[in-house]
């Protein structure tokens, strides 16, 4: 008798039953390109946070009271224009 976890779905269980066959190609592919999608969402969520980051920065950087402002609006910026993001067509440096 085979134990399976009761938090898979039912085909799930019927499948880690039976004799597990490897992966298809199709699912394969399909859970690559779920990770790519994933991957990419990823991508541009980290580049609003940049361009917040440095819309903060430029914000604050007439009231600079350390003199680092400016060095770390250049990092920001740099970081931005270095991200490895597939489709950064929209950027502006």
């Amino acid at each position: 008798m085979i134990i399976v976890p009761y938090y898979l779905s039912k085909h799930q269980q019927q499948i880690q039953q039976e004799v597990m066959a490897p992966p298809s190609k199709l699912a394969v592919a399909t859970s690559s390109v779920r990770r790519l999608v994933k991957e990419e969402a990823s991508y541009h969520k980290e580049i609003v946070q940049q361009e917040s980051r440095i819309k903060k920065l430029e914000d604050n950087l007439e009231n600079n009271e350390d003199g680092n402002a400016e060095y770390q609006l250049k990092q920001e910026v740099y970081r931005l224009v270095t991200v490895p993001c597939p489709n950064m067509s929209h950027i502006k440096v």
